[in-house]
């Protein structure tokens, strides 16, 4: 169960990224200013600290999602250090780093943890909490969930 803090990040995030909001249009309601970066060519991997942090946040979601009851993870027929370097991996060539990833999808997806869009918003809750454990700043985190979160959508449209 999120705490209450991480429910009202979640939220205030899920408005600012649009994802069920079906009232008003992202362009209506931009970025308030204490969410631009300052430097602007910097990639998003770099802002989320590189390869380690990268791979803490990994690690802290892979764990958020071994205990959340709305996702299919079934504790034994998952190798949980190769989800956490597949996710790495993921999470690393999706923000602009190094990382190469050569799964179908993502691996959440791939191992079947996730097979539709309500359990992806699930999934996507639970990296909000990830990004939020392990320090990134919030207006980080919100870069990062429009990142990943949209990627959902592509999944589900190519799997018709």
């Amino acid at each position: 169960m999120l705490s209450r803090s991480i429910h009202a990040a979640f939220l205030s995030v899920c408005c600012m990224v649009g994802i069920g909001c079906t009232q008003h249009t992202h362009e209506e309601y931009p970025d308030p200013p204490m969410f631009k970066h300052a430097t602007a060519a910097s990639t998003l991997y770099a802002q989320l600290g590189g390869d380690l942090q990268i791979r803490a946040i990994a690690v802290a979601w892979v764990d958020a999602v071994k205990v959340d009851q709305r996702l299919h993870f079934v504790t034994g027929q998952v190798d949980t250090a190769l989800l956490i370097n597949r996710t790495a991996q993921y999470l690393g060539a999706k923000t602009g780093g190094p990382e190469k990833y050569f799964g179908v999808s993502m691996p959440f997806v791939d191992l079947k943890i996730v097979g539709n869009s309500i359990e992806w918003a699930a999934l996507m809750e639970d990296l909000l909490s990830a990004s939020l454990e392990v320090g990134v700043p919030l207006n980080t985190t919100v870069d990062f969930l429009k990142t990943i979160e949209p990627l959902g959508q592509k999944i589900w449209d190519h799997s018709k």
